[in-house]
């Protein structure tokens, strides 16, 4: 049972993860914006804007830097969007965040993913 808990906790429930009461067949794209803790910095603000934009995110770290240089704007609108945008934590989430349709083929390919990332790490 623990490791169904954990498994719902890291994809997400049924509900969550096709986004609709169960009448809708063709699983549609929503892009929404989140944190990215994954390629974060310091908060993932500039990540998430990335995959929102869908660009690379060093552009927008360039962006925020300028506008932090630039009188300090740039410090604020960060703070402001590291508190007010919800982090992707689940894998779900992670694919909305990308503007890929949430699929049982999309959640498989992240999930494998996920797994190299954090198998590549441990061999360091």
């Amino acid at each position: 049972m623990t490791d169904v808990r954990d498994t719902i906790e890291v994809i997400g429930t049924p509900e969550a993860i096709s986004g609709n009461d169960g009448n809708e067949k063709i699983p549609h794209s929503s892009r929404r914006l989140y944190r990215d803790s994954d390629n974060r910095f310091l908060g993932g603000v500039c990540a998430g804007l990335a995959a929102w934009f869908n660009m690379n995110m060093w552009i927008v770290r360039f962006v925020f830097i300028l506008l932090a240089c630039g009188g300090g704007f740039g410090v604020l609108i960060y703070i402001v969007l590291w508190i007010l945008l919800p982090e992707a934590k689940t894998t779900a989430q992670k694919i909305e965040m990308r503007g890929d349709p949430v699929t049982i083929e999309n959640i498989k390919e992240s999930v494998k993913h996920e797994f190299k990332t954090v198998k590549d790490k441990m061999n360091l």
